[in-house]
This record gives C-alpha cells, sequence and structure tokens, in this order.
C-alpha cells in the first residue's frame, strides 16, 4: 500500500483522537455551569472552531447532556446567527425578491 492511501484509509478508519476530544468536550458540558473558565473557553473554542458539523451534531443530540447543552447554547449565543449570517440571509432574501419582480414586469403575459 502506498503511503497516501495508507494514510487516506488511516484518516478514515482511525478517528480515535476525534472521538476522545468530543467524548473530553461532552465531559465538560455534562457539568456545565459548574466549569471554570478555562473549561469554558475551552468547550467554546471546540464548539466554535474545532468540531466538525457531524460532531457538534453528535454533541447536540447527546440526550445525556442535553439540558446542559442548551442552557449553554443559550448562555453564550451558540444558537443564534452571527452578523454576517444575518446579512447573508437578507441578501439572498432581497435577490429573490428582486428577481421576482424582475420575472413580474417582463414576462409576456401574452396580451
Amino acid at each position: 500500500m502506498t503511503n497516501a492511501s495508507e494514510a487516506m484509509s488511516n484518516s478514515i478508519i482511525d478517528n480515535s483522537d476525534v472521538v476522545a476530544r468530543r467524548t473530553e468536550m461532552e465531559q465538560i458540558i455534562a457539568r456545565y455551569p459548574d466549569i471554570d473558565q478555562e473549561q469554558l473557553r475551552s468547550v467554546l473554542r471546540y464548539l466554535r472552531r474545532e468540531a466538525s458539523s457531524f460532531d457538534q451534531a453528535m454533541v447536540a443530540s447527546n440526550a445525556a447532556i442535553e439540558p446542559q447543552y442548551r442552557q449553554l447554547c443559550k448562555d453564550h449565543g451558540l444558537d443564534r446567527l452571527g452578523p454576517w449570517e444575518v446579512g447573508l440571509a437578507i441578501t439572498v432574501a432581497l435577490a429573490l425578491f428582486a428577481l421576482l419582480i424582475f420575472a413580474a414586469l417582463y414576462t409576456d403575459t401574452g396580451t
């Protein structure tokens, strides 16, 4: 097996570091709000920057820590759209609205 294909198969099969990190964060979240500032910073950094979408979904769907996770999200704005996301949503909505107006004005109605 070549190094490239070996590395690829290892990255697909061996995700123990990712699972260990997610488990560590879930253990901290399970104790929320009774965690220290460093643990809080670590969890927020993980959820905002490190965790993949899959890992975020795994944490969010963990029934054992659901109340603590929901409180963490509420307290630290993890479930809110950021300013750039709101701006993007408004831009897309306005573009679609303009497209509908353009289509309505310039569509031949057959009369």
